[in-house]
């Protein structure tokens, strides 16, 4: 980290970069406005036309969509039911719309998340009051509550009925694939690429948060780092 900043050096430098380049801008600006001719280095280090800020990105194509709820909205976002949070599991089962007794709900969540326990699926019943009708036959979602939908071992939802963790897990989706992409690239390289290239992401987006989502693809052995280039790729590409 830099001195008094709280900037790491490559941030620093890039910051002095985009400083740099809106210096060289407003010169240009100036001899525009007078109709001088520019110095072949200004104008090679600008470029022609309008000058940009920031690097250009080129688009990054959204990864393959698997087969989708009929009902399904072109900006749903998707993922895996394993990879989902206890209460989204939830709320997709009772989705269904069918009345479940609380065991086969807990068994059904245990098929999909096999970590979680019956007082997990309980605890969430409690925080569903309200959207979830409980009575002597079991559990069912309320007459008119929406819900993410539960199709072929994947989640369905638009953002709003997901959970933030939901999200993250989204955005690791988007990571791992841009890395199948653009191999060994760093952090700072990962958050503009997805910034700047990735329109199709839905998720919240920093550095921050791309950094803790290494740090957790890492522990689940879908990332790792590159030695001392601080790059980072797939676990899978050699």
């Amino acid at each position: 980290m830099s001195e008094g900043n709280g900037l790491s050096p490559e941030e620093e430098t890039f910051q002095e970069f985009l400083a740099w380049m809106a210096m060289g801008r407003q010169i240009k600006a100036k001899f525009d406005a007078h109709g001088f001719q520019q110095p072949a280095a200004l104008s090679g280090a600008l470029g022609s036309g309008h000058a940009q800020a920031s690097p250009k990105f080129v688009r990054i194509s959204p990864p393959a969509r698997p087969e989708s709820p009929p009902n399904a909205q072109i900006d749903w976002i998707w993922i895996p039911a394993n990879r989902a949070m206890v209460r989204t599991v939830v709320l997709a089962i009772l989705n269904e719309g069918k009345i479940i007794t609380i065991k086969a709900l807990i068994n059904r969540v245990k098929n999909i998340l096999p970590r979680s326990s019956a007082g997990t699926v309980y605890n969430i019943g409690a925080q569903l009051t309200g959207k979830i009708e409980k009575g002597d036959n079991g559990w069912s979602l309320k007459k008119g509550e929406l819900a993410p939908y539960l199709h072929k071992g994947n989640i369905w939802a638009p953002k709003e009925l997901l959970q933030n963790q939901d999200l993250a897990e989204s955005r690791r989706m988007a990571i791992y694939h841009l890395l199948g992409i653009k191999t060994k690239l760093q952090l700072m390289e990962i958050f503009r690429e997805l910034k700047d290239g990735a329109d199709w992401l839905q998720s919240p987006l920093s550095k921050d948060l791309v950094k803790d989502d290494l740090k957790v693809m890492e522990k689940d052995n879908l990332v790792r780092q590159m030695g001392r280039s601080k790059r980072w790729a797939r676990v899978d590409d050699k």
